[in-house]
């Protein structure tokens, strides 16, 4: 088992059994200290760096928000809507789509250290989704 992979105390009981926790994590955050005193600060301690402490964190972004920026800003067409989770019933539900516009937009807005360029890509994106012409050969 990975430090990684730790979510409960039990998976913190079965770290144990073959190596020291507390040891294999000072040696992943040195030259840091902490100090905890039970299973269950050291867990907090755990969740804390897993959201914190690259190392620890699952995938290659340092955050959520960093991800869709990247998606919004560096990837196109396909590629793009596969990693945004566009798929055909956005563009046939304006609800859904709407909901989706909305659930990123906060990820995604400069007000929330988000990036403008990713906003503006986001909207460009979703007025494609709703547009009822998007598709109409009779034009």
């Amino acid at each position: 088992m990975k430090i990684s992979e730790i979510n409960t105390l039990n998976d913190i009981q079965e770290y144990e059994k073959s190596s020291n926790l507390k040891r294999d994590l000072e040696k992943l955050v040195s030259p840091l200290k902490f100090e905890v005193d039970s299973s269950e600060e050291l867990l907090k301690l755990i969740i804390t760096l897993k959201c914190k402490w690259s190392d620890l964190m699952i995938g290659p972004f340092v955050s959520e928000q960093q991800e869709y920026i990247y998606y919004l800003t560096k990837l196109e067409g396909k590629q793009r809507n596969k990693a945004l989770g566009i798929t055909d019933q956005h563009y046939e539900d304006k609800a859904l789509a709407n909901k989706w516009k909305k659930s990123l937009a906060q990820k995604v807005a400069s007000d929330k250290g988000g990036c403008d360029q990713a906003m503006k890509v986001l909207l460009s994106i979703y007025e494609v989704l709703v547009d009822d012409d998007f598709g109409d050969d009779d034009e």
